[in-house]
């Protein structure tokens, strides 16, 4: 392997490990704001997830959509075994319609070097079982501070 070949692998893992370490620290400091928002986050019976596809983008940075929606369920190689998303919140709204925000195909498990970190990504994919999961989010997003994220590209 090249000089320049490793010097190329060092800087990508050295962002890697960046992304990953200050994920763990904002985890450690975070407190949820908005513990009233009518929503629960889901970790467990994921198989209700089987069948749900893209509905539409969010558009918001992390810090932000970690105000509203806490801490994502899933992180890396949790998120997907394809390494396509690396950050994914599932949401199970009170129609008990599940939702799901996540990344994809653009992190740096995915893309390597070319990829982005978790905290300059700013486009985001809805996924859910139809098209209420949409006016579910959209509710939520009226009744937060926070008016820096956007539902884009509605199918």
């Amino acid at each position: 392997m090249s000089e320049n070949q490793l010097a190329k692998y060092y800087n990508y893992y050295k962002k890697v490990y960046f992304q990953y370490d200050k994920l763990m620290k904002l985890q450690k400091e975070f407190k949820h704001k908005n513990p009233l928002l009518d929503f629960k986050i889901k970790k467990e019976n994921i198989i209700e997830l089987f069948g749900s596809c893209y509905q539409a983008s969010l558009r918001g940075k992390f810090e932000d959509i970690i105000q509203i929606f806490g801490w994502p369920c899933y992180i890396g190689d949790d998120a997907s075994d394809d390494r396509k998303v690396f950050v994914e919140w599932v949401l199970e709204f009170p129609s008990e319609q599940i939702c799901t925000i996540y990344n994809y195909k653009n992190g740096y498990n995915y893309m390597g070097e070319n990829g982005i970190s978790v905290f300059d990504m700013e486009y985001w994919s809805i996924g859910g079982h139809n098209y209420e999961v949409i006016n579910e989010l959209k509710r939520i997003l009226e009744n937060t501070k926070i008016k820096s994220i956007k539902i884009i590209n509605e199918q």
